[in-house]
């Protein structure tokens, strides 16, 4: 199968996408070493709580400022698609296509809720010390899995319906 020049450009601008996407990621959830808090530093705070109340406002102070960046990436994304493909997605600009997205960012964003499930039910257990030192990488997992869910959505079920 031979590609054209066409293809063969379409394919670079897709890896560097990809590419592109996964450094961004990397770096917001990178650490430095030389002594300052990150955005991905988990707060350290001891003992077990007392109640749910408190777990849940520990979960919240953690999770929700990370969901910002996790929705900055997944913009990031359906804007690269628009914008490297634009003219293919110019008919698809409508009202409707519009409510369509923003009921799939709603979604998106109802699914970042999940991780209140492990986030509770981890700092309940014995690993809680461990659990609050790691738990970054379940926000990296999660941003990740949803990054690659949205690239395989609007590849194969949105890309071809606009045209």
């Amino acid at each position: 199968m031979m590609i054209d020049g066409e293809g063969m450009r379409t394919t670079m601008r897709w890896r560097l996408l990809k590419f592109g996407i996964f450094f961004i990621v990397a770096y917001i959830a990178g650490q430095r070493t030389n002594g300052r808090r990150y955005l991905m530093n988990a707060p350290r705070p001891s003992g077990l709580p007392e109640t749910f109340g408190e777990m849940l406002r520990d979960a919240m102070r953690y999770w929700e400022p990370r969901r910002v960046t996790y929705n900055v990436v997944l913009a990031a994304i359906a804007v690269s698609w628009l914008l490297l493909t634009w003219p293919h997605f110019r008919p698809a600009f409508t009202l409707q296509s519009l409510l369509a997205l923003l009921v799939l960012a709603a979604i998106a964003n109802a699914c970042y809720c999940a991780a209140y499930v492990a986030d509770l039910a981890m700092q309940r257990s014995s690993f809680r010390d461990r659990w609050l030192r790691r738990r970054w990488g379940l926000w990296l997992a999660g941003t990740i899995f949803a990054a690659m869910l949205e690239y395989y959505w609007i590849a194969d079920e949105i890309y071809p319906a606009a045209g």
